[in-house]
């Protein structure tokens, strides 16, 4: 995976300046965000100096910010590549410059490799949320076992809630007692105190309303809880299967909005698009190639663990030739078998090669003319080899010429084509 941000974790503090690896095309492309650790994000605006509490400066790899980090904060460095135009653009009879080529297709590959790095998070977070609801083993703490506990505990005749027990349980002994002031009363005994009987049946009353009151809370409970249980149901999955043998089927595809809204099905279906989608994009630049232009062989840097996988090419070639599949410099190798059989460079020819650290040498890419337009103007003497050593194939309708006497290698064909015929003369 292509680097797009980097992130500046917990534990570094400080104004900076904070570094950052990832390439860009405009510095405009380089945004900064600071999160604090109650998880409010902020995203800090660029200046060209003296920056504000929530300001930064950048240089070409790093930026420094106005306020200093504490350790608990986390610093968000990432590209965001602009797309609402190419940077060239190409005209009928204009020259086509191989940079602007260039800043056309590393422009497509940054926001690819963004679009990318974008979707597989987006991946990530609904596979996470799947599988947190579909581990019965300890599913999440919800509303819904929350409620279910309160049911339980409400239908509990073993230990019902304590506090209305607690009540009528005072209620009880209140109840007896005046029962036995009563009876003390009519045969003549001392009048209980003032307020017992009164007393007694106030409890009495309080306890009942209490359990009325807790058995109301446990159904509307039990009602949110099945609407929950039933929302959770349409939006993440079900299972068609057993609970020792489970088959889960995502739902929530968003066909309707109002009985089958986007759930999670929406999203693994969304994000696995983006993926194959970007992924094609991806494909598509790197067969393209985005090369750093350098004038011969000997401007090509050192190749290192810091720019292996590279694409480079040189507009001189000359010192590089091909002879019988043997190449020259020493330090080019042709793993692909992209070169010719036989090649001699020079400064009308531009070679393409990606660095290796591996191997420690240049891998053979492609080769062009410099100028196709002019390449041959002036010469009047036009060879051919006398051995062909590929396969190849003569284009539909066509007449193919060589000069001979002309003679195919061992193991190698030339079709023709029978709209086509091919003449040695």
């Amino acid at each position: 995976m292509a680097t797009t941000e980097n992130i500046i974790g917990t534990g570094v503090t400080g104004t900076g300046p904070h570094s950052f690896t990832f390439p860009y095309i405009k510095a405009d492309d380089v945004k900064v965000t600071k999160t604090i650790a109650n998880g409010t994000e902020t995203t800090l605006t660029k200046v060209a100096s003296s920056p504000g509490s929530t300001q930064y400066t950048q240089a070409a790899t790093s930026i420094t910010l106005g306020a200093a980090l504490i350790d608990t904060d986390k610093l968000r460095i990432y590209r965001d590549t602009g797309t609402t135009g190419l940077i060239a653009t190409f005209y009928p009879g204009s020259a086509i410059r191989s940079a602007d080529l260039n800043d056309n297709f590393t422009q497509n590959l940054y926001s690819t490799q963004e679009t990318t790095n974008n979707a597989d998070s987006a991946v990530t977070i609904a596979e996470t949320a799947l599988t947190n609801s579909q581990n019965t083993a300890t599913p999440p703490v919800s509303a819904i076992s929350i409620a279910e506990d309160a049911l339980a505990n409400s239908r509990n005749t073993a230990a019902p809630p304590v506090s209305a027990i607690s009540i009528a349980e005072t209620a009880d002994s209140n109840a007896t007692t005046a029962l036995t002031n009563s009876r003390t009363l009519t045969t003549g005994g001392t009048i209980p105190a003032p307020g017992t009987y009164t007393t007694a049946i106030y409890l009495a009353d309080q306890a009942d309303a209490t359990a009325t009151t807790a058995n109301n809370t446990a159904a509307a409970a039990e009602t949110k809880s099945d609407t929950a249980k039933l929302a959770t149901d349409n939006l993440v999955a079900t299972n068609s299967g057993t609970t020792a043998a489970p088959v889960w089927v995502l739902q929530g595809d968003g066909t309707n909005s109002t009985t089958n809204n986007k759930g999670v099905k929406y999203a693994v279906t969304e994000a696995e698009a983006a993926v194959a989608t970007a992924n094609a994009a991806e494909a598509a630049v790197a067969d393209a190639g985005i090369y750093i232009t350098k004038a011969n062989y000997a401007a090509l840097p050192t190749i290192t663990s810091s720019n292996t996988g590279d694409f480079y090419q040189i507009t001189d070639s000359t010192n590089i030739d091909i002879v019988g599949g043997v190449i020259s410099e020493s330090g080019i190798s042709d793993p692909d078998n992209h070169s010719p059989d036989t090649f001699t460079g020079g400064d009308e020819f531009t070679v393409k090669f990606k660095a290796n650290n591996s191997t420690g040498k240049w891998e053979w890419q492609a080769y062009f003319a410099n100028d196709p337009e002019s390449r041959y103007r002036n010469n009047v003497i036009i060879e051919n080899q006398s051995t062909i050593s590929q396969n190849y194939t003569i284009s539909q309708n066509s007449v193919a010429i060589s000069y001979g006497p002309v003679a195919i290698a061992s193991g190698y064909t030339v079709t023709i084509p029978s709209t086509s015929s091919y003449r040695v003369i």
